[in-house]
């Protein structure tokens, strides 16, 4: 099971089931507008995991799934 390495802000979800990444955490993920994340939910359904766009077809390489896997 994957920990916590570290806390870089918090969001609130506004109206529009929208939240702000921090900029803290853009900048780490060296996130600009326009860029995709995927967002996963955990295996509590109370935990959710955000991957840049890249970093989820990295992951998806090295599992070594297929668009007939997914």
């Amino acid at each position: 099971m994957s920990k916590v390495n570290s806390i870089v802000g918090m969001a609130t979800v506004g109206t529009k089931g929208q939240i702000v990444i921090p900029a803290e955490a853009r900048r780490e993920l060296n996130l600009e507008e326009g860029d995709k994340v995927v967002i996963l939910r955990g295996r509590t359904k109370k935990t959710l995991v955000l991957l840049t766009h890249p970093e989820m077809d990295r992951l998806i390489a090295k599992l070594g799934l297929t668009d007939d896997t997914l």
